[in-house]
């Protein structure tokens, strides 16, 4: 994603879609995903004179919730991680709304937050022994929140927590909007009676539970399998 940024201009691909609906996907693969700290409440707060329906680059605000919800579970050990999405005001016409993501953890130094959002910062806590990845993760936030014309802050107190919030334009839609985009077939019209068995292969395990999270549907029948030997397994019994 970081190389993808950098090496080309970012194209916004706009499209019509429920702002409460990615929200809530987003919460459940993260309750899937993170299932076996039960310590963390995850919330989602969208304040009522939001609108539900917007046209903006979905895949993009998905991908910047993803990550700053998942770092903020990341270290914090207990309490609450929350988004909260609220209307602020309108700019040349366009609703502005404010995005935040507060989480109860470790907190970030005074000395780290000016340069959180480079290429390659890691927060470093010993104390709690947390485990330190690439480090890109807020370079891309960061990146893809200017590609929609809002700008990314934080504020953090050691031992307390920590919010990042960012504010983007979007246009307002309705709920006829989204079905003139949508696929004219719903899964019922297209399956009718039937009943599918799909197996996925992957060997990384976050990309299974996302997956499963997907297609947690009555009438399909999933089976995971992390390399060749257990796919084989699962096709003889089949």
């Amino acid at each position: 994603d970081f190389s993808k940024i950098e090496s080309t201009e970012q194209a916004l691909d706009y499209e019509y879609f429920s702002l409460k609906k990615i929200a809530t996907d987003m919460i459940n693969i993260m309750e899937y995903q993170y299932h076996k700290n039960k310590d963390v409440k995850l919330n989602f707060v969208l304040e009522k004179d939001v609108p539900e329906f917007i046209r903006s680059d979905k895949k993009k605000l998905r991908h910047i919730l993803m990550n700053l919800f998942s770092n903020a579970i990341k270290f914090t050990k207990k309490g609450n991680v929350t988004l909260k999405i609220k209307l602020i005001g309108e700019k040349k016409g366009l609703p502005f709304l404010k995005f935040s993501v507060t989480d109860t953890g470790v907190g970030i130094p005074d000395k780290k937050l000016d340069s959180i959002f480079g290429e390659y910062t890691q927060v470093e806590n010993e104390l709690q022994g947390m485990t330190k990845a690439t480090g890109l993760g807020l370079s891309i936030v960061h990146k893809m929140v200017e590609a929609l014309n809002g700008k990314v802050k934080v504020n953090s107190e050691v031992g307390k927590g920590t919010s990042f919030t960012f504010s983007i334009p979007v246009e307002t839609a309705n709920e006829s909007d989204l079905h003139e985009v949508s696929d004219p077939y719903s899964f019922d019209e297209l399956m009718g009676e039937k009943t599918l068995n799909i197996l996925i292969v992957d060997d990384v395990p976050d990309n299974l539970f996302v997956l499963r999270s997907y297609l947690n549907i009555d009438r399909i029948s999933l089976s995971l399998a992390h390399n060749v030997e257990q796919a084989d397994f699962f096709m003889k019994e089949q």
